[in-house]
């Protein structure tokens, strides 16, 4: 419940801020790119998603969390570069965003896809076997 809200709250400005200025300068990772473990820096009381919320997430989750997402990797892909549009601090927690969601069996289809795409841009890719990005492609799961 706390996730969905400060997603609710956070993630409409977060879409301003992209489309504003093209890359992400606010504080709002922790609620774009939920992981199992709540962020360091996150204000209290601190959100994450597990294997048990994540469908409920998915069916809940403000309009705004798919749009972020998506609007992030096609600023990405313009520039080239990740570090363009999210800074480094954030990058690992990409990393573990990416690896909880394809792990699990019913990601629908746009995550996996903005997952993939993400991973394309981070200096370390992801990929579900584990195997360098260049010998695996990861499966896309049925929603």
């Amino acid at each position: 419940e706390l996730l969905l809200k400060r997603q609710a709250e956070a993630l409409p400005g977060a879409k301003l801020e992209l489309e504003r200025y093209g890359r992400k300068t606010g504080h709002w990772a922790w609620w774009a790119f939920p992981t199992e473990k709540p962020g360091s820096a996150e204000p209290l009381p601190r959100t994450k998603v597990t294997v048990e919320t994540a469908a409920e997430l998915v069916r809940r989750a403000p309009p705004e969390w798919r749009e972020v997402l998506e609007l992030i990797v096609e600023l990405v892909e313009r520039a080239g570069d990740i570090g363009q549009v999210v800074p480094p601090i954030d990058h690992g927690r990409i990393i573990y965003f990416i690896k909880f969601w394809q792990a699990l069996e019913d990601t629908p289809v746009w995550l996996l896809l903005v997952c993939d795409r993400l991973s394309r841009r981070l200096s370390c890719p992801v990929t579900r076997s584990g195997r360098p990005r260049d010998t695996a492609r990861p499966k896309v799961l049925r929603w």
